[in-house]
């Protein structure tokens, strides 16, 4: 037995809901409805679960009854969410080819078998027919979205960034995140090709775009530790931490090798400051303890570690507490089994999504969301 995204008795009321919907418009206007048998025979296909007898009844219709064009767009995204592409393709293409469809029906019909494409992987197409749709005036929007996807896709980074510019200009959501990201993205690639000079560049730009991207600090952050920077580094490394605390672990490291390869009293002040906030706020992170244990003493490093771990249990900080005393047999077995079961975990996750990543990513490869993955409590 075939089985439904959706069973087919949902599908079944939503197609008769929506043709009642355009009965009760018509009886308004006192204008008879008719519901031919084929329409009748198409849904009882439906509701025995046969949707290709329902899909060739279906297609048929259209030569007959203009108005099931959502009918025809509402089976063919159902065909497109079971993985059916080539039946997705067939229906909208169907409708396409119908010469009394509406300037509004056709855009539509043309913007989902670009969706049918894109889902496929064939990209050239979809890109066509999004083009197509994009200057026809009708659901303009819905096909830029469209070729954003494509262009992200292809990692054509300007034009990703000219229609999400675009984009911006004609709606309400905020797109300069993404463009910001797109802008990394070039820096990323000059960088891969040692064009470091350029690479500053693309980030400047997308610091001017989003000014609050912890992605921006953090290139910036490594670009200039690159060149031997280290007072900037050392200042945008900071600045990627206060917009976020939970990539302290990662980068508090890179700060401490900035502080040692130039050290100087405003770095120092800079880091010392940070210090303060990440105690005053909870956050762990080893070398904070460290500080604590050289500059207060033992008993001032066990308090902040037990205030951390009561707020926010953290298998390095409970490690991190386990060092402080002399170990016997069984603390060092504790150890052992902790150190190997915080070792097991992922150290990053997207907070959109859940998908959990070995290593730090920007582009979540399972949602698509940009800068949604962070570290990992651990």
């Amino acid at each position: 037995m075939i089985e439904w995204l959706l069973p087919p008795v949902v599908l079944v009321a939503l197609l008769a809901g929506w043709f009642a919907g355009r009965g009760a418009l018509r009886r308004e206007q006192n204008k008879p409805v008719r519901l031919s048998a084929d329409y009748y025979r198409g849904l009882n296909y439906l509701l025995n679960e046969k949707p290709d007898q329902a899909l060739d009844v279906f297609l048929r219709l259209v030569e007959v009854d203009h108005e099931t064009v959502e009918t025809h767009i509402t089976l063919g995204k159902l065909f497109r969410k079971r993985g059916e592409i080539e039946k997705a393709i067939r229906v909208h293409q169907n409708l396409i080819a119908r010469p009394t469809l509406s300037p509004s029906d056709r855009s539509l019909a043309l913007l989902e078998l670009g969706q049918d494409y894109l889902a496929a992987g064939v990209l050239d197409r979809a890109e066509g027919l999004f083009q197509q749709v994009s200057v026809s005036g009708n659901r303009q929007v819905e096909a830029m979205k469209g070729l954003l996807n494509i262009y992200v896709q292809e990692q054509e980074w300007s034009t990703a960034i000219d229609i999400a510019s675009e984009l911006n200009r004609l709606t309400k959501d905020d797109y300069s995140h993404q463009v910001a990201h797109f802008y990394c993205e070039q820096a990323r690639e000059a960088i891969n090709n040692q064009q470091l000079e350029k690479a500053r560049q693309w980030l400047q730009r997308a610091q001017q775009v989003d000014g609050f991207s912890l992605r921006v600090n953090y290139m910036r952050a490594q670009l200039e530790q690159e060149l031997g920077h280290y007072s900037q580094a050392l200042g945008f490394y900071v600045r990627a931490v206060e917009l976020d605390t939970r990539f302290a672990v990662d980068l508090l490291p890179e700060m401490e090798y900035c502080l040692e390869q130039g050290d100087t009293r405003r770095m120092r002040v800079h880091l010392d400051a940070l210090f303060t906030r990440l105690r005053r706020d909870g956050v762990y992170v080893q070398p904070l303890t460290r500080k604590i244990r050289e500059e207060e003493g033992l008993q001032a490093a066990k308090h902040y570690l037990e205030n951390i771990l009561e707020k926010q249990p953290s298998l390095e900080a409970f490690l991190d507490w386990l060092s402080l005393f002399p170990l016997a047999v069984e603390s060092k077995l504790v150890s052992e089994q902790v150190q190997k079961f915080a070792a097991a975990q992922q150290p990053y996750h997207c907070e959109q999504c859940g998908y959990n990543s070995r290593r730090l990513q920007w582009h979540c490869p399972s949602c698509s969301s940009w800068g949604t993955i962070v570290p990992t409590p651990r």
